[in-house]
Parts: structure tokens; sequence; C-alpha cells
């Protein structure tokens, strides 16, 4: 049971920090062509 927990972080923690870049990246740009 912990292996497959393990492997889903390893999986989906990648995933998360991806689209929280990505989206903190959209949301810079759309700042700046705010301003």
């Amino acid at each position: 049971m912990s292996d497959i927990i393990m492997v889903s972080l390893f999986i989906i923690l990648p995933a998360l920090m991806l689209g929280l870049a990505s989206w903190s990246a959209e949301a810079v740009e759309q700042g700046s062509e705010n301003k």
C-alpha cells in the first residue's frame, strides 16, 4: 500500500509543480499586460 502511495506522490507532485509554474507564469503575464 505504501508503495502505491509513494509512486502516486512521485507522479502527482511533479505534475502539480508544473501546473503551478505554468499557472503562475500566465498570471504574471496577465498582470504585466494589465499594467
